[in-house]
C-alpha cells in the first residue's frame, strides 16, 4: 500500500515511539464520545416528539368523538322532546306527567350550564 511504500509515513510510523496511534486512538474517541453524544440527544428529542404527537392524538380523540357524540346525544334529547310533545298527556296519571316533565327539567339545566361561558373574576 501507499502507506507503506512512503518513506514519510514509515519514519512516523516507526518513530516517536507510537505517539501517532496513540493521537489517532485519542481523535477516534473523541470522535465516538461526540457521536454518542449526538445520538443521545437525537433519541431525546425523538422521544419529545413522539410524547407531543400521542398527546396531539389523544386531545384530537376527545374533542372530535367524545365532544361530538355528546352533542349528538343532546339532539337525540331534543328529538326526544318532540315526540313526547306529541304522546296524548291526557291519558296518563299526573305522576307519570311529572315524571316526564321533570326529566327534561333535568336535562335542560344540564344543557344550560354546558353552554354558560366561564365565570369571569370581578
Amino acid at each position: 500500500t501507499m502507506v507503506q511504500e512512503d518513506a514519510d509515513m514509515q519514519f512516523l510510523l516507526n518513530n516517536l515511539e507510537g505517539d501517532l496511534y496513540v493521537g489517532l486512538n485519542h481523535i477516534q474517541d473523541l470522535f465516538l464520545e461526540e457521536v454518542h453524544h449526538m445520538l443521545e440527544i437525537a433519541h431525546f428529542e425523538n422521544e419529545m416528539l413522539f410524547s407531543v404527537y400521542a398527546l396531539m392524538l389523544i386531545l384530537g380523540w376527545y374533542f372530535v368523538v367524545f365532544r361530538s357524540a355528546r352533542l349528538g346525544t343532546l339532539a337525540e334529547v331534543t328529538m326526544a322532546k318532540g315526540f313526547v310533545s306529541y304522546m296524548p298527556l291526557h291519558t296518563m296519571a299526573s305522576s307519570e306527567i311529572s315524571c316526564i316533565t321533570n326529566m327534561f327539567k333535568e336535562v335542560d339545566h344540564e344543557a344550560e350550564t354546558l353552554n354558560e361561558p366561564a365565570a369571569r373574576p370581578v
